[in-house]
C-alpha cells in the first residue's frame, strides 16, 4: 500500500522546499492521504529537511540529521551500526511510522526501524510530520511520521557516482543513474558503507565493524493523460558486530561470575545480520475533469534478521507485511475555498516466526495479524488564509479490540507572516510479536494478553516568517497521554515479561526553531527541545532526554566554489537502566550526563560536475554514552568526490 497518493513521486522539485526549512509553500505528502497538503496551510507540526540540507551536513547515516529537528531524541547503542532508535515527543521507537517511498518500513517482527539499516541516498529529502497520525495510518503513527523520499528520475536527472574513504577503514561508495524517456520516468541506484568501526565497549578492544549495502529503484510510467502507474522497490543487506552484555550468574548461587562486569557492555565475539526487501506498486487513474482521482496500491516488506556467536546461529527472526489499499479523493470548491474529501481502505497481513536454533520447538510456531483500516478525511484552505482539516479511522483487527482514532486541526495566517496553529488527535499502536510470544523462554516471556497502547494528545504553536525572509521562528507546546503503555517487567529467577501499566503515561513539552540570514553568505538555523516524558509512577522514561537542541552555519557564498556547514548538537541528561545490581528488582536507573556534539562538513567544486568533500564528525573528541557503559563513536573524518556526468 502507498500510504500517500504521491509520497513516492511529490509533485513538487526539490527546490520547493528551498535553502532552508522554513519555506512554508513547500508541499508536504505525508500529511494527507489525499493530496499533498501546503506546509504554511498545516494545524500539525512538520518539519523538511531538504537534499542539499542532507549534503550541506555530510549525512551518510539517516537518522544523524534527524537530531536536528524538535521533538526527535536519537539514541544509538554505541558506534555506527549498532540499534539506531529515533523517538518522536518522548514516545518508543515503535511508536514512530516510518516509511520509504511510500512503503512502511519497520521490521514487523520487532515492530520498529532500525535506522543503522538506512543510508543516505543523493537527493533524498525526508519530512518528520509529529503528533498523533493513526487516524491516517494506523498503528504505530503515535508520535508521528517519518517519511524518507528518494529522487525521482526528472528531480535529480543523470548518471553520479561518490566515493569517500577515512578513518577506521570507512569506505563509502554510491552511483546512480537516472531521468526521463517518454512518459517513463526512473531512477536506480546502488551504494556501499562499510567502516572497521570503534570499540563499543567501556574498556573493551574490540573495533565494532559495519558493512551496509543498498540497491534501489523507483519508476513510473504515464500511461495516458488520466492514467499512471508506479512502482518502487529497495534491498538492503546489514552485518554488524554484535556488543554483548555479561549477564553470566553461577547456577547455584545466582551471583556474578565477574562482578567487576557484570550487567555492562563487553566485547563480543557475535555479529548480526538485517536483510530487508521492500517494494510497492501503484496504479492511478483521474476522472470528472480531474476533480476525482483513485488509486490502488499493493505493498511488501519481507525483513529477516539474524544473530550469530563464533559464526553459529544463537537466534533469528522473520517477519513479512503485505498491504492492499483502494483510495479515492474528491476535489471541490473555488479558488479561495479549495476542499477535498478522501476515502480508503486498508488491509494489511502480517507474519511472525522466531527462527529455530536446533529442534523447532512452539516457541518457533508463525503467527499471523490482519487489520482492515477505513479512512475518511477532509482538508480544506478557506479564504487564503484557514486552513482546517480532520481525519476519523476505525481499525478492524482480529486479535485485539476493534479501535477508532480521530485527529483535527487548523491553521490561519496573517498578512503580516504571523501564524496560528493547533491539532489533537488519537493514536494507537499494537503489541509487537516477541511482546506477545516472546523470544527465549528462559528469559523472555511472550504475554499473549497484551492490549494496544493507545494516546490522546494536542498541541499548539506560533509560527512568524516575515516577507523579509531575512529571519522566522515558530514555538510549539505539545501535551499527550498515554495509556496502557507496554514495558517490560523483571521477576525472579531472571526472567522477563512485558505487561500494560495501570497508571496513564505523559509525554508533554515545547519546541522552538529559528532560521536566519546571517549575511549574504552565511545563514543559521537552530533547534530547541524542553521535553518531560514519564511512566505512569512518574518515573522519567529512559533514553529520552529533558532537553535538546542543535545549531547549523552554512557559509556557502553565491560566486565562491567553497562552502562549509557547522554543526553543533546538544544531548541533555537522560536515564538509563543500571543492571550491575543482581539485587535490585526492578533494575535502578542511572543519570547519564550531557554531551555536545560538532561536525564540520566541507566542500569544494571543481570543473566538470565533481565537487571534493571532507567531513569531520565529532571534532572534539567528545566521549559520551547514549546507552549506559556502551561507547559511542569518537573522532573520525571522510574525503571524498562526487561527480556527475
Amino acid at each position: 500500500m502507498l500510504l500517500a497518493p504521491a509520497l513516492a513521486w511529490a509533485q513538487d522539485s526539490p527546490s520547493s522546499y528551498g535553502d532552508d526549512i522554513t519555506q512554508i509553500d513547500a508541499l508536504v505528502i505525508s500529511a494527507s492521504r489525499g493530496d499533498a497538503i501546503r506546509e504554511g496551510d498545516l494545524g500539525a507540526s512538520v518539519t523538511l529537511i531538504s537534499p542539499q540540507q542532507m549534503e550541506e551536513r555530510g549525512t551518510r547515516i539517516v537518522s544523524d540529521i534527524l537530531r536536528d529537528v524538535p521533538g526527535v531524541a536519537v539514541n544509538r547503542g554505541g558506534p555506527v551500526g549498532q540499534f539506531d532508535e529515533v523517538r518522536l515527543r518522548g514516545g518508543e521507537g515503535n511508536h514512530t511510522l516510518v516509511l520509504i517511498d511510500g512503503v512502511d518500513a519497520s521490521d514487523p517482527f520487532q515492530g520498529e526501524f532500525d535506522f543503522s539499516t538506512l543510508t543516505a541516498d543523493d537527493g533524498a529529502r525526508i519530512e518528520v510530520l509529529r503528533g498523533q497520525q493513526s487516524s491516517l495510518y494506523g498503528s504505530q503513527a503515535i508520535g508521528g511520521v517519518i517519511a524518507y523520499i528518494t529522487a525521482t528520475g526528472a528531480e535529480t536527472p543523470g548518471l553520479s557516482g561518490r566515493f569517500e574513504g577515512g578513518t577506521d577503514d570507512t569506505m563509502v561508495a554510491a552511483v546512480r543513474q537516472a531521468g526521463v524517456t517518454g512518459g517513463l520516468d526512473y531512477a536506480l541506484s546502488g551504494s556501499g558503507f562499510t567502516t572497521g568501526g570503534q570499540p563499543g565497549a567501556i574498556g573493551g578492544v574490540r573495533d565494532m565493524s559495519y558493512a551496509n549495502y543498498t540497491l534501489a529503484g523507483k519508476a513510473g510510467l504515464t500511461l495516458s493523460d488520466t492514467t499512471r502507474l508506479k512502482a518502487v522497490v529497495r534491498y538492503s543487506d546489514v552485518r554488524t558486530d554484535d556488543l554483548a552484555e555479561d549477564f553470566a550468574t553461577d547456577p547455584f548461587t545466582f551471583q556474578p561470575v565477574n562482578p567487576a562486569t557484570y550487567g555492562r557492555f563487553i566485547d563480543g565475539t557475535g555479529e548480526i545480520t538485517n536483510r530487508a526487501l521492500i517494494g510497492m506498486v501503484r496504479g492511478e487513474a483521474d476522472f470528472l475533469d480531474g476533480h476525482l482521482k483513485t488509486a490502488v496500491s499493493v505493498q511488501g516488506n519481507d525483513t529477516e534478521r539474524r544473530v550469530y556467536d563464533l559464526g553459529a546461529l544463537s537466534y533469528g527472526s522473520d517477519g513479512t507485511r503485505g498491504r492492499a489499499s483502494v483510495e479515492a479523493t474528491y476535489r471541490f470548491g473555488g479558488q479561495d475555498s479549495a476542499q477535498s474529501l478522501t476515502l480508503a481502505i486498508d488491509d494489511k497481513r502480517e507474519t511472525y516466526q522466531n527462527v529455530a536454533v536446533g529442534t523447532p520447538g512452539p516457541g518457533n510456531d508463525k503467527h499471523v495479524l490482519g487489520n482492515i483500516g477505513y479512512v475518511a478525511e477532509y482538508e480544506g484552505l478557506l479564504g487564503g488564509h484557514l486552513g482546517i482539516g480532520g481525519a476519523v479511522r476505525h481499525d478492524q483487527n482480529n486479535r485485539f479490540k476493534n479501535a477508532d482514532t480521530y485527529r483535527a486541526q487548523v491553521s490561519y495566517s496573517l498578512d503580516n507572516g504571523l501564524r496560528m496553529r493547533a491539532a489533537t488527535g488519537t493514536g494507537l499502536t499494537a503489541p509487537t510479536n516477541f511482546e506477545l510470544f516472546g523470544f527465549d523462554p528462559t528469559s523472555f516471556v511472550g504475554n499473549p494478553n497484551l492490549r494496544p497502547e493507545t494516546s490522546r494528545g494536542w498541541e499548539a504553536g506560533l509560527d512568524y516568517s516575515p516577507a523579509s525572509h531575512r529571519y522566522a521562528f515558530g514555538l510549539t507546546w505539545f501535551d499527550s497521554e498515554l495509556k496502557d503503555e507496554i514495558f517490560t517487567a523483571f521477576l525472579p529467577g531472571f526472567l522477563s515479561t512485558p505487561q500494560n501499566r495501570a497508571r496513564v503515561s505523559t509525554q508533554r513539552g515545547a519546541e522552538v526553531w529559528a532560521s536566519v540570514r546571517l549575511t549574504g553568505s552565511l545563514n543559521g538555523y537552530a533547534t530547541w527541545t524542553r521535553m518531560k516524558a514519564q511512566e505512569g509512577a512518574g518515573q522519567p522514561e529512559i533514553r529520552r532526554p529533558d532537553n535538546m537542541g542543535s545549531v547549523n552555519l552554512t557559509w556557502r557564498p553565491d560566486t565562491a566554489r567553497t562552502s562549509a556547514t557547522l554543526t553543533v548538537r546538544y544531548t541533555g541528561q537522560f536515564r538509563d537502566f543500571d543492571f550491575t545490581n543482581t539485587n535490585a528488582f526492578p533494575s535502578p536507573r542511572r543519570v547519564m550526563p550531557a554531551f555536545t556534539l560538532v561536525n564540520l562538513t566541507v566542500s569544494h567544486k571543481l570543473q566538470g560536475k565533481a565537487e571534493i568533500l571532507i567531513r569531520v564528525d565529532n571534532l572534539a573528541d567528545e566521549h559520551y554514552h547514549e546507552q549506559y557503559t556502551a561507547r559511542s563513536l569518537g573522532r573520525s573524518a571522510v574525503v571524498g568526490v562526487r561527480k556527475g556526468f
